[in-house]
């Protein structure tokens, strides 16, 4: 469903990446993980192939997913990155889209949630098709 998607997921639960990343590995995603801020903006700089998507917690220790989509963007990265976050509370979402982000998941999702955000985007892109990695 997923094939050949490079995912990276930031989230600093171990819980919740444990159940995020046994969602995409099931749908066949390649998953990295960062456990903070910091390290998802050094693993999207140094990435000699670029992640697909990136699944960014906003509530995270040293840089939370706030400033670091704010640095990314910064940077100039362009892919899609996805807010997650347990605030469901009225005005999140448009903080997380102010901050860069593309799109928004309130926690926890659903399995159903977290595959059909990949595919929404994914397919979204020039020259993809669904279930397929393109780039």
């Amino acid at each position: 469903m997923l094939t050949g998607l490079r995912i990276l997921l930031a989230e600093d639960s171990e819980d919740v990446q444990g159940l995020l990343r046994y969602y995409l590995h099931a749908a066949e995603a390649h998953v990295e993980c960062a456990n903070n801020g910091i390290e998802a903006v050094a693993q999207i700089a140094r990435a000699t192939v670029p992640f697909d998507f990136v699944f960014m917690d906003m509530q995270m220790p040293l840089l939370d997913g706030y400033a670091a989509t704010k640095q990314l963007r910064a940077a100039g990265y362009r892919g899609v990155i996805v807010a997650l976050t347990a605030h469901a509370m009225v005005g999140e979402r448009e903080r997380c889209i102010e901050a860069g982000c593309t799109d928004y998941l309130a926690k926890p999702p659903s399995r159903d949630e977290v595959v059909a955000k990949v595919l929404a985007h994914a397919t979204a892109r020039p020259g993809a098709s669904p279930g397929v990695g393109s780039r």
